[in-house]
């Protein structure tokens, strides 16, 4: 018959030791320390063992190891070692709190994979209980769905209070031009309805903003026919329970205006669309919180909790990707684990050395990269939301959370604070401009892996990031490029399938024109693209012409004028590279390839769209763009576009203008003595 669990295994012990050793020597709280780091368990078959009769190795290897595991396709056995670091320590309301850096090493291809999840450690004295916080006791089923949502109302006061008392960085004046037109009056209940900024006296004019899914449907929204009955009256009954929820949040903080983009603009009408949607900057810079949706898949979710059943489950069976390992614990002394909806696991037990309590909280991810998992943040306009507002809270079921340009914090107690915060991509103000500008791309890459209802919305959803990008830099905008930068931002590769269509009439050098994930400018030699870089590619002529404004109308039509050495190269996708790399290697005709290297390839690259047929050597136009040097040990890096004949009507009629051409691909081919451009032909070309 099985026992109930012991507590932590030794190792274990250690590691809960040195967290709150290290932050009850720190002299103040959020301190980073260098304090040495504790031994652990070094291979998946150790963690498993000892998981057996440790709680908390099985605790991690469930909210950590084994969500790493499952998202590679490397047998368990290729994994040479497992290494745990912590932290980012921190004392928040009696919780110990630390990241866990972890890192997997595989033997095949000299592969490792990182991540970073959290530890929460709370300790009581014995008969203390009621002590432990309620959100780690898993214990709110006792309260009332309204109780919760009071509870959560009364943070955000507070939360708001404090940032506008003490943040001078997270507040922007309100000018009249910049505001919305039209606004959401919330004031007492049944006098909903929509006015014009305008109208309204500056000085009271305090809004909210709501970032919501529009989901399949489409919600409640003002169209040409029902704009005149909006602005008398808005029967609340009429609206989803997301909106309510938000009108709830906004009366509750005393803000007497809402915007929301589904009323708020008028649907049908095509100019109002397009004028509104070029303010999205000002729209939500000027407002004094965002209230975040981020759970709700539709306008049906809500902001407030619909259930207060946040219970925590029995944890599983210790699993592994290749099946399951059955648990026995022959121990006597008491253990309890339970798996919370958010996928954190919970391990309570005595310590009788020191007459206390302990309850563990192991949190897959930090608290930031949890609330980004969620529904909200893969949606596409949610993405400049995001990053324009000042304040944001993100509502979730289990937890809100609260976030602005100098401190990220949760219900739970959890905090970054504003250094942290300065070297994520929300906030680049203090950053140098090297460091700002490399956040484009960094912005981008996340951007091209949203989703959209519908794909021609990629570009105006740009609008308002591209407003910001240039106030802060002074750049100039080019369909997704910066001619400050245009060398560099003409290195987008594709980095996953292809999503959907692209942008209308977007030329294929724009990474617009590739409904994919991209990278931006990633081969580099060094991790810190400190390295001597030449760039071969000038920008002579450009023209972007609009059916309206600029962004968030149609292209009408495009020019692109060039210059830069050209060569023809012969080359193919090597099979076996495209079995286990994406994106793939290419291996040039006549390339002796030496197979005892795990990495026997020296280019690696990717077609924009459908790959050729694997195997088949074909000749391709190739534009040097930029080349890198490691001076110390002479290795180099050539990244080229793959070029096509461009096939647009007319693009050929007039001889005298340059040739014209397509961009299909992009390569990098690495040496370390031989180039590869060696035979280039500096041209003038035109790219479509």
């Amino acid at each position: 018959m099985a026992q109930e669990p012991l507590g932590p295994c030794s190792l274990c012990c250690g590691l809960i030791a040195h967290i709150t050793n290290t932050i009850d020597r720190s002299a103040e709280e959020s301190v980073e320390t260098t304090a040495r780091q504790p031994p652990w368990h070094e291979t998946p078959q150790q963690i498993l063992e000892s998981g057996t009769s440790c709680l908390l190795c099985e605790s991690i290897w469930q909210a950590t190891l084994l969500p790493l595991l499952e998202n590679t396709e490397r047998e368990l056995d290729n994994i040479t070692k497992v290494l745990l670091r912590f932290g980012s320590y921190n004392k928040v309301n009696s919780v110990y709190w630390a990241n866990i850096h972890t890192t997997l090493e595989f033997k095949e291809y000299k592969e490792f994979i990182t991540h970073v999840d959290c530890i929460g450690i709370s300790i009581q004295p014995d008969g203390s209980l009621s002590q432990h916080p309620d959100w780690l006791k898993c214990r709110e089923t006792s309260r009332s769905v309204d109780r919760m949502a009071e509870e959560r109302l009364k943070l955000m006061k507070a939360w708001l209070r404090d940032c506008q008392d003490h943040h001078s960085t997270c507040h922007t004046p309100i000018t009249l031009e910049r505001l919305p037109r039209r606004l959401l009056h919330v004031g007492k209940k049944d006098s909903l309805r929509l006015v014009l900024s305008v109208n309204q006296p500056i000085s009271t004019m305090r809004y909210a903003t709501l970032s919501h899914c529009w989901g399949g449907t489409s919600p409640v929204h003002t169209s040409r026919s029902t704009l005149a009955a909006f602005e008398a009256s808005i029967p609340e009954d009429s609206l989803p329970k997301t909106f309510l929820d938000a009108i709830k949040i906004a009366r509750y903080l005393d803000i007497p205006y809402l915007w929301i983009d589904s009323l708020c603009i008028v649907q049908d009408d095509i100019e109002d669309w397009q004028q509104e949607a070029a303010k999205m900057q000002h729209v939500y810079s000027g407002s004094s919180l965002t209230i975040a949706a981020t759970d709700a898949e539709n306008s049906t979710g809500g902001c407030l909790p619909t259930t207060a059943d946040l219970s925590c489950a029995p944890i599983d069976p210790l699993t592994w990707p290749h099946g399951e390992v059955s648990l026995l614990h022959p121990t006597t002394q008491p253990t309890t684990s339970r798996r919370s909806p958010n996928g954190s696991h919970v391990i309570s037990f005595d310590v009788p050395e020191l007459r206390s309590h302990m309850m563990v909280h192991v949190q897959a991810g930090t608290p930031w990269s949890v609330q980004r998992a969620k529904h909200l943040s893969s949606r596409g306009w949610v993405f400049q939301e995001q990053l324009l507002s000042n304040r944001i809270v993100h509502c979730m079921q289990e937890e809100i959370h609260w976030q602005c340009r100098q401190i990220y914090k949760t219900q739970a107690g959890q905090s970054i604070d504003d250094e942290k915060l300065r070297e994520g991509r929300d906030n680049f103000y203090h950053l140098p401009s090297k460091r700002r500008e490399r956040m484009w791309c960094d912005w981008m890459e996340e951007y091209s892996t949203r989703d959209f209802s519908f794909d021609n919305d990629r570009l105006p959803a740009l609008t308002g990031i591209v407003d910001h990008y240039t106030k802060t830099t002074g750049h100039s905008h080019l369909l997704g490029l910066w001619r400050e930068t245009f060398a560099r931002d003409l290195l987008w590769l594709r980095s996953g399938d292809i999503k959907g269509s692209s942008c209308p009439r977007s030329p294929s050098w724009t990474w617009l024109s590739c409904n994919a994930p991209i990278m931006i400018d990633q081969f580099t030699i060094s991790m810190v693209d400190a390295e001597p870089k030449e760039d071969h590619v000038v920008l002579l002529e450009d023209e972007v012409i609009w059916t309206g404004l600029p962004m968030t109308s149609t292209i009408q039509s495009s020019r692109l004028v060039i210059r830069g050495p050209l060569q023809t190269l012969r080359f193919r996708i090597d099979p076996r590279s495209k079995e286990h790399f994406d994106p793939p290697y290419f291996q040039f005709e006549g390339e002796d390839l030496d197979t005892s290297d795990p990495l026997p390839w020296t280019c690696i690259g990717q077609f924009d769209s459908e790959d050729p047929s694997p195997g088949e050597y074909a000749d391709y136009t190739c534009l040097l763009v930029r080349t890198r040097k490691h001076g110390d040990q002479g290795k180099f890096k050539e990244v080229f576009l793959i070029l096509e004949p461009a096939m647009e009507i007319g693009c050929h009629e007039d001889e005298s203008q340059p040739l014209a051409f397509r961009r299909i691909g992009l390569g990098c081919k690495r040496g370390a003595t031989q180039r590869t451009f060696t035979s280039t032909t500096e041209m003038t070309i035109r790219l479509y």
